[in-house]
Formats: C-alpha cells, structure tokens, sequence
C-alpha cells in the first residue's frame, strides 16, 4: 500500500438540473448530520446559472452559499460507468446541522467513496491470505474454510475465550448482524470488542452507573442549559457541530477542564463569548475521573447556589481536595 498523495483540482463540476440526488448521513461521529450526494454521468455538467444546476443557485454564491470544495468531489462507478459524485451538507436541513453546518471532517465525505483513479483502490475488493510472508489472493470459499478450521482448532484445543473477534460499529446492523451473531451466539465468546473499546463496555460506565443515561440529551438541551461543564475532552474537535451549532449559540456558562500532557486548566467560556482562566492551573495529573468526583460532590454540596468560585485544586499529602 502507498502513501495516497494528495492531487490538488483547479476545478470542480456542478451538478446540472436532472442530477440523481440522495441524502445521507455522516459516517465519522454519533452527531449524525445531514449530508445531499448528487451524482450525474462523466461527460455533462451543471452551469453557473441557477437554472442550470442542480443548487438552483447563481455562482460564485459567496462563502455563505452553496458551493463545493475539492473535497467534497469525486469520480465513482454507477452501474459499471464513471459518474461524477458530489456529497455536501444539506442546507435544506433543519435539524443538527441546521442549514447545512457541518465539520472539516464531513466536509470531506467525497473522498472515502470507492474509485479506481483515486487513493481508495487499494480498497480489498477480495480475501487474502499470508503464504509464505506474502498476501495471496483466495477464493471466499477458501477464505470461509481456512478460518472455520483455525476457529474449530482454537475452539477445540483451548475454548471460547481464546476466539476473539474485533470490529467496527459505526454505520448499519446490516453490516454487523452477521458476524455479531457469529461471536455471540454460535461462538458465545467473551471476547468480542467494537473498533474503539478493549471490551463491550458502555463509553461512560461511571455516569450510567451514577443513573444517568449518557445519551439522552437532545441538542436542543445544550441551549437550554445554564452551565455546560465538559471535562476530559474538546467538543470542537470531536462533535464540533454539536459545539458550534448548539453549544457556542446558547447563552450557557461552559466550563472546560483539558488536560493533553500538562497541568490542567479550569477555563470558562461566558455565553459563546471569549474564554477566560480561572486563577491557578489545577494539579490534579492525569486524573479526570478523580476530579469530577470532587467535582460532582461539591455541587451538591454548594447547590450551584450563586455561580463558581474556585481557589484551585491541588495534590497534597495524597489527596486531591476543592478549596
């Protein structure tokens, strides 16, 4: 496998009026945006006139408008011939990405489509075994004899736990009814795991165990709120529409508690606005989890009554404490 290089496009084409549209959405985070894939055959194009695309728009539209990146282009097959594909964010949509926000990351959904030109055809299109330190082309039905009789030679000689099975998790139960049910239910092995976890455990053992349900939260919730405390991770990174879309317009107090190989910092963002730090970097190392005990117990204790006040938190004597 190569490195992909990156080609750069002087151009991209519009899809003209009469361009198959689907929508979809983005395959990269749980926020779950709303994205509009056009594709039309090689050989035609939209034009710059809105009634000569598909946007229905006058181009340039302008930074604000519709209009489509190098990113957001590429060449697939549709039914055996090369047809153009462009996939945008809908700005038709009027929830989560309303109006079409979307994330560096989605902007970019174009370029993991399959293609024989570009730097996704090194894509397995077939099984492969190692022989001999190399990968060999095998028939699927070879493949499926090969690893029934490691998996009966495992299962025989050493059990269930020693059968383990990684995958992903993202996208369809379609995709994973299969081999799910392989594991669990004919294997019935423990050791199972999805892309992003050593185990099948819940992303956040600690909050469901306190009661509350990780995900129930609308977005709608985070311009309700009064105060978002985030600790251990950056929502602009990682859920950045949920941030810029619904955190950063609400007048909530956010609190962000980050620590990437330093001390920590307690910052707080006053309604979207600039952030500002609170006295002293709080040295607490590594341990999230410890302070959001502290952090949680002090709550309770105060009752949010008249907003925050922190001193600092330090590591003395072998205990993390909240002056």
């Amino acid at each position: 496998m190569e490195l992909p290089i990156y080609e750069r496009k002087d151009r991209v084409p519009l899809p003209p009026k009469g361009a198959k549209v689907q929508t979809t959405a983005c395959a990269y985070c749980a926020v779950g945006c709303g994205y509009k894939v056009y594709t039309w055959p090689v050989g035609t194009e939209g034009g710059p006139a809105a009634k000569e695309n598909a946007f229905g728009a006058d181009f340039p539209t302008g930074f604000e408008g519709v209009w489509v990146s190098p990113n957001q282009y590429t060449v697939v097959a549709v039914d055996g011939k090369p047809h153009h594909c462009v996939v945008v964010p809908d700005s038709d949509a009027t929830v989560v990405n309303i109006g079409g926000n979307h994330s560096i990351r989605g902007g970019t959904l174009a370029l993991k489509c399959y293609t024989s030109t570009g730097p996704t055809k090194d894509r397995l299109q077939f099984p492969q075994i190692r022989v001999g330190g190399k990968l060999v082309r095998v028939s699927w039905d070879t493949a499926i004899d090969v690893m029934a009789a490691v998996s009966k030679h495992v299962l025989a000689k050493y059990g269930e736990a020693a059968w383990g099975m990684k995958t992903y998790s993202y996208e369809f139960f379609e995709n994973t009814y299969a081999i799910t049910k392989l594991a669990f239910e004919s294997i019935k092995t423990p050791a199972f795991a999805v892309h992003d976890k050593p185990s099948m455990s819940n992303d956040t053992a600690g909050i469901d165990d306190a009661g509350i349900v990780t995900f129930s939260a609308a977005y709608e919730d985070f311009q309700a709120a009064s105060v978002l405390f985030i600790s251990g991770t950056d929502p602009y990174e990682s859920k950045t529409v949920v941030f810029t879309e619904w955190m950063m317009r609400s007048k909530a107090k956010m609190i962000f508690v980050e620590n990437l190989f330093r001390p920590s910092e307690i910052v707080i963002v006053s309604g979207g606005l600039g952030p500002r730090k609170i006295n002293d970097p709080i040295q607490i190392s590594t341990n999230h989890g410890g302070f959001r005990s502290i952090w949680m117990h002090t709550l309770q204790t105060v009752q949010l009554l008249h907003g925050f006040f922190f001193r600092g938190i330090r590591h003395t004597g072998g205990h993390d404490f909240l002056s």
